[in-house]
């Protein structure tokens, strides 16, 4: 599923290009890399969650009860801060932003309104990252004995909805009928994975 997406996500690019419609920066190779990067970075995240257990094993003695997994946060978090803050800091001296954080201009050079909005979607976007944690801890540990199914089945809902929430959004729009049908069988191969999985899970309880 998730390579059928990639596929379909080259296919729109090609449908673009023969249309001469300009769509960003376009670079396979760098795009290519940076996905497998980011891939094996998330694998270790998840595997940072595994072994943090521990630390929320202690939160549990002491009452968090399915709560427990957000304790593990704290430190599973703390590096993606560090790495975030240092690239953000970079990208600001090279490209002299910083002014960003306390006005606002528009592309004529004219003050606008949007530093407020920009400053709400920056929180409504930490809000959203951290609720995604949130329930997947109390989904985790309601998996039991099948824990190790919940970072896949967490990692195809993030592929499947961000597909779909960029189908709403239009981001598919001016793409070819070939495109769309890979796009849509790779969001079906995606919901197969996932009721897969979850029926595995059912016939093992059973």
């Amino acid at each position: 599923g998730i390579a059928l997406c990639g596929y379909a996500g080259r296919l729109k690019e090609k449908d673009y290009q023969s249309q001469q419609i300009q769509k960003g920066n376009y670079r396979f190779t760098i795009g290519i890399t940076l996905c497998i990067l980011a891939g094996i970075l998330s694998a270790l995240y998840g595997f940072s969650l595994f072994r943090g257990q521990p630390i929320a094993d202690v939160a549990e003695k002491y009452g968090a009860g399915d709560l427990q997994g957000n304790v593990i946060y704290i430190f599973s978090n703390s590096g993606a801060f560090v790495s975030t803050a240092l690239y953000c800091i970079y990208l600001h001296y090279k490209n002299k932003t910083w002014h960003e954080y306390t006005t606002s201009v528009s592309v004529n050079g004219q003050r606008s309104g949007w530093l407020r909005i920009n400053y709400g979607l920056a929180v409504l976007t930490g809000i959203l990252w951290y609720t995604q944690f949130f329930f997947y801890g109390l989904g985790h540990n309601r998996l039991g004995i099948y824990k190790f199914t919940s970072w896949a089945i967490h990692m195809i809902m993030l592929v499947l909805i961000s597909a779909v929430v960029g189908l709403i959004l239009k981001e598919w729009k001016g793409a070819s009928r070939k495109t769309s049908r890979t796009l849509v069988l790779a969001l079906l191969v995606l919901v197969a994975a996932v009721l897969i999985i979850t029926y595995g899970n059912y016939l093992g309880e059973n």
